[in-house]
Formats: C-alpha cells, sequence, structure tokens
C-alpha cells in the first residue's frame, strides 16, 4: 500500500562535505543524547539541532526519551548514523511531540549481499561484495534479486529458515535452503543474493529492534523523515493514539561509497507498523519500497465474544 510521494531534504553520505557541528569524542561520536537532556531540563521546548552528520553510540537505544509533552526535535537537514545494529529512537509516554527534517542511516550495514558465483547440489555459492557483513549472515532469510534489473526477481522465492550458511574462507559463503525449497529455475550465477544478519551487536550491548519506536505515545508527528536502513520495522507504534507521519519516506539508498555494489533494500522489515493504537496512525504523502516485509501493517489483537449483557461484552 504506497501513498503519494513528497519532496524530503536528505544530506548524502558521499557528499562528506558536512560534519559535526557540535562536540565529538575521540572515536568520532556525538553525545546527542547528553545535549537534547541538557536543553529539555532547562526548560527549551523547540529544540533545533545544527545540520550536520551526527554519529550516534547507544545505550541500548542510540537516543531515548521518557514522558515528554510538548516537545519538538528540528534536526534541521541533519543526518543520523547509527553505529550498532540496535534501536535508533525510543520514545515511551510522550505527547504532542514533533521529530523532523533528518536522514536516519546505519553503520555498519544491517544485511549481507553478494553475487551468486555457482549454483550446485541445491546450495547456492556467494561472494559477499566488500562494504557488506559476512560472519553474521544468518539463516532468516535469503531475497534474491536480478542482476539485470536490480528488483527482486519476478516470480523467484524468497527462502525463509535456511537449512545452512556455511562460511568457505575470504568473502565466500555456501548458502543451502530447506531440501523442498531449494531449486528455483529463474535464479542465475550473477543474481544478487541479500542475506539476513543475526541480531546481535558488535559491541556485545544489548539488542533493541526497530528503528524509530513509539510506546504509550499520543498525537506523536513525523514529518521530512528519511530512513535508509532499520534491523527490524522502520517506525513501530504500539498502544499509541493518534500518531502522524508527514512526507516519510523509506528507501534505499544509491549513493552509499562504502559499499562495492549498490543496496537493494531499504528496511529489514516492515515501514510503517502500528499494534493496538487506540487512534490509528495517519500517513500522509509518504512512501516505502525495497523493504524485507510490509510497506504499513496495522494490526491489534482479536477476541472471541463468549456472551453478551446489555451493552458489556465477555
Amino acid at each position: 500500500m504506497k501513498k503519494l510521494r513528497g519532496l524530503v531534504c536528505v544530506l548524502s553520505l558521499a557528499a562528506g562535505a558536512l560534519s559535526s557541528p557540535l562536540p565529538v569524542d575521540a572515536d568520532g561520536f556525538t553525545d546527542l543524547q547528553g545535549i537534547l537532556n541538557a536543553r529539555i531540563a532547562a526548560g527549551e521546548t523547540e529544540l533545533k539541532i545544527p545540520p550536520g552528520i551526527y554519529r550516534l553510540k547507544p545505550a541500548i537505544a542510540h537516543l531515548e526519551f521518557r514522558n515528554l509533552t510538548g516537545i519538538t526535535f528540528d534536526f534541521q537537514g541533519s543526518e543520523i548514523i547509527a553505529t550498532q545494529n540496535t534501536r535508533s529512537f525510543d520514545f515511551e509516554n510522550c505527547t504532542n511531540v514533533t521529530v523532523k527534517n533528518f536522514s536516519l542511516d546505519y553503520d555498519p550495514k544491517l544485511y549481507s549481499q553478494g553475487r551468486i558465483v555457482k549454483i550446485e547440489n541445491g546450495s547456492y555459492e556467494v561472494e559477499v561484495f566488500e562494504g557488506y557483513p559476512v560472519e553474521e549472515a544468518g539463516t532468516h532469510k535469503a531475497e534474491i534479486f536480478s542482476q539485470d534489473t536490480q528488483e527482486l526477481i519476478r516470480g523467484g522465492r524468497t527462502f525463509y529458515r535456511l537449512k545452512e550458511v556455511t562460511p568457505l574462507g575470504g568473502r565466500r559463503l555456501r548458502v543451502t535452503p530447506k531440501e523442498q525449497e531449494a531449486v528455483d529455475r529463474l535464479i542465475r550465477v550473477g543474481d544478487i543474493m541479500l542475506l539476513d544478519i543475526e541480531k546481535v551487536r558488535k559491541d556485545g550491548g544489548r539488542y533493541a529492534p526497530h528503528a524509530i519506536y513509539m510506546e504509550d505515545c499520543i498525537r506523536m508527528s513525523f514529518e521530512n523523515v528519511t530512513i535508509y536502513a532499520s534491523p527490524t520495522f522502520c517506525f513501530l507504534g504500539e498502544g499509541c493514539s493518534e500518531t502522524r507521519y508527514f512526507r516519510c519516506h523509506v528507501k534505499r539508498r544509491t549513493d552509499d561509497p562504502s559499499v562495492a555494489y549498490p543496496r537493494m533494500r531499504s528496511s529489514n522489515f516492515d515501514a510503517f507498523h502500528s499494534v493496538g493504537a487506540v487512534v490509528g496512525p495517519h500517513i500522509e504523502e509518504c512512501t516505502a519500497g525495497y523493504m524485507g516485509d510490509d510497506n504499513v501493517n496495522i494490526r491489534g489483537d482479536y477476541h472471541i465474544v463468549v456472551e453478551g449483557k446489555g451493552n458489556d461484552l465477555f
């Protein structure tokens, strides 16, 4: 389910002209959490962040906010770089909070990607491109993109719960689907295989899923946000109400100089996901493409009615 296309301002990693205008530590990280916490504690409600490229180091999430009311975060076209395979933004019990004008990416990459160099005996030998993880490649899912169109192979198979992924040395892997799924005559040597990676952090910290997560929030608003990668869902609201997405975009990045072959995927799973909303989300002039799962998923709990008494259901 796609929405209207809108304009969004993003900064390119390839451009390299803009760095962090805020202080960075010896490892190149900006303590954006500490800076924003101090400004909120001082009573500021309109938080304008100088335009820049900010590399963040996470606790559990890279940025975490609780119990905020009436706050606006305006990143003014900045790029946020999440540096671990874990949540980027975490909002809990917030009301009337607006977050706008930024793009979000992850470094290192959140999936493995390589070229199929051999198909033999129900297995696929894959040479992983430079810039993508090798050791972390997992068995959850494999997608195949055409070497000709750089799109998912039309009518081709996505392999779930692979039998095994075997390192062969260097950057080469042998990928073996379950026996009943191993043969797909639409897949050719030269096609591109994407593999999900294990849900662990390189720094050994606690993993939390999703790029932007909200829990029990009311009237959260996201405006002019572009997400290039996510460990699971891009936007997830649980138990929220009246969340608004305006000109938010989920797209694969095509200008990443750190990889030897263009990125085929944006988010690993859904773009916009809502669970148990009191009043459902508004999704306006947004786009989503090249995710590993749904564009939009809005769901709740279902219960069997076993008895009715007047206006009460049991």
